[in-house]
């Protein structure tokens, strides 16, 4: 493709308008979200709704009759009580009258008024639709970091629990939280449109090859940390035959254009090209197992060899690049395995908003006996994963390009352009890693400095540096730093050899 068609207003045009449309669906989608799971005789219902109203004060919830929200002046010890709503006064009682106590909430800083927006289909479908629905939900503050100031027109999760789907006059839905995943799709929409605007063809390849690695990622390589490697084989068969089934349709068309004959023959070469690649990826999958830290190499490595390929078309770069990636990679999971061992590392050190997520994995019988460890460290190797791509390829498309330029150029000639481009990109990337982990944890950084009154400053550095948490942070920088020091004399050495016979081609497409 030349730069003329990859970069055209016209082509962009094309290229935003059906990703708009697309990013469109799939917003309608995310915004109308709902779910409902069996948990033995309760049916569990998460849904969306907006707050339409806002008040404070004592909630009571009545068998038949909407909710009512004001102030209770009596009660006694059957239950009965004596509510003060817009200053009438009303008698409740526990009996069997229509108007009958169900639940009683009490002194609550927020009583919301809820419209549920949103109902799981599957009930929808059996006649139990209760969209436009209105319930009250209470919010008390508990003067914790976690306490929410909600205000009319938020949208928050709710989760209810019925015996019965129709049944949801009896039940009270329990907050969960803002929703926050219609804004996060619209930046990820914004972003999209972003790399097509300025990239046109070349911004569509990189979205494919970013759903591409992030398929490979939640498909084969979680799979296969939780033990299910024949599902992740599959999975890993079905991703990869895909692509190289759609990048050999690619070829054959340029083929096509070009006025090459021999398409059907073309055709049954890519078919059994891509089989045998996905057979060759389910099968080393497969035969890895459950072992984090050499499933998390080869994903990276399919990952590399992916990403690159789709970007750039299969060339030697992108074999020198991949085992560039990979070389580093090595030494990162090296690094990380001395590292976990010799600092004590349990894995475990994991926080979920304000949740120990760590302590309650290990609290739980079926995931007590998990290989946190090994998962602390395959998830270093992928978290290193990008800067080792990025410097590795950078280099060898630097040798490529040299090469290229000066068909005449030595080997050695080549190789220490592309290993002076790495130094030159090591000082840079070395500051994106570390500034990357710092802004992640910035807290860490500034406790040492804060004063908490008479007790002084409770955290100094050392003490914040020694905790596991941040231990793992600091390893994943430094790690991370080694790894693309090293990629890159493995890159240039590797692309130097590779490209040592590269002829460039004319522009009728033949070599001189």
């Amino acid at each position: 493709m030349n730069d003329d068609f990859i970069y055209s207003w016209r082509v962009k045009a094309v290229l935003c308008a059906v990703l708009l449309a697309l990013f469109v669906i799939v917003d309608r989608w995310i915004a109308n979200y709902a779910d409902a799971t069996k948990e033995g005789a309760v049916t569990r219902v998460v849904c969306v709704g907006t707050v339409v109203d806002i008040q404070t004060g004592d909630i009571v919830y009545l068998r038949g009759k909407p909710t009512l929200i004001g102030t209770i002046t009596e009660s006694d010890m059957s239950g009965d009580i004596v509510l003060i709503v817009n200053d009438e006064e009303i008698e409740l009682t526990t009996g069997n009258e229509p108007g009958d106590l169900l639940r009683v909430i009490e002194d609550q800083d927020q009583a919301l008024t809820i419209r549920i927006d949103t109902w799981p289909k599957e009930l929808r479908q059996t006649g139990h639709d209760f969209r436009k629905n209105v319930k009250v939900v209470g919010n008390r503050f508990q003067g914790q970091l976690d306490d929410h100031i909600y205000s009319i027109g938020d949208k928050l999760f709710l989760e209810f629990a019925l015996k019965r789907p129709e049944e949801i006059d009896r039940a009270v839905p329990e907050l969960r939280g803002y929703y926050r995943n219609t804004f996060l799709w619209r930046l990820i929409a914004v972003l999209g449109l972003s790399l097509i605007l300025v990239g046109g063809v070349k911004g569509l390849l990189t979205i494919f090859a970013t759903v591409s690695s992030l398929a490979l990622l939640m498909l084969v390589f979680v799979p296969g940390l939780l033990g299910a490697s024949a599902e992740a084989g599959r999975n890993g068969f079905l991703i990869i035959g895909f692509l190289g089934f759609a990048a050999g349709v690619v070829w054959i068309v340029q083929r096509w254009r070009s006025g090459r004959g021999g398409i059907p023959l073309s055709m049954l070469g890519v078919a059994a090209a891509a089989v045998l690649a996905g057979i060759l990826t389910e099968g080393s999958v497969v035969l890895i197992g459950e072992r984090p830290l050499p499933l998390a190499l080869f994903v990276s490595l399919v990952i590399t060899l992916v990403t690159f390929t789709i970007i750039t078309g299969f060339s030697a770069k992108v074999i020198s690049g991949s085992l560039g990636t990979v070389g580093g990679l090595l030494a990162c999971g090296l690094i990380s395995w001395i590292a976990s061992k010799t600092l004590w590392f349990t894995g475990l050190a994991v926080e979920f908003g304000y949740t120990d997520l760590g302590a309650v994995l290990w609290r739980d019988e079926t995931s007590r006996f998990w290989p946190f460890l090994d998962f602390l460290s395959a998830g270093l190797i992928i978290a290193a994963l990008g800067a080792m791509m990025d410097v590795s390829m950078s280099v060898s498309s630097t040798i490529y390009e040299v090469k290229k330029a000066n068909p005449n150029i030595s080997v050695v000639g080549a190789m220490k352009a592309g290993y002076n481009v790495g130094k030159d990109i090591m000082s840079t990337m070395t500051d994106t890693l570390i500034f990357a982990f710092i802004g992640a944890d910035l807290i860490f950084i500034v406790m040492p400095g804060l004063d908490f009154g008479d007790s002084g400053r409770l955290y100094p550095f050392m003490r914040i540096l020694n905790e596991e948490d941040v231990a793992v942070e600091a390893v994943h920088a430094l790690m991370g730093t080694l790894g693309l020091t090293l990629a890159i004399p493995i890159s240039a050495f590797i692309a130097g050899l590779l490209t040592a016979r590269f002829v460039p081609a004319d522009e009728e497409g033949e070599t001189p």
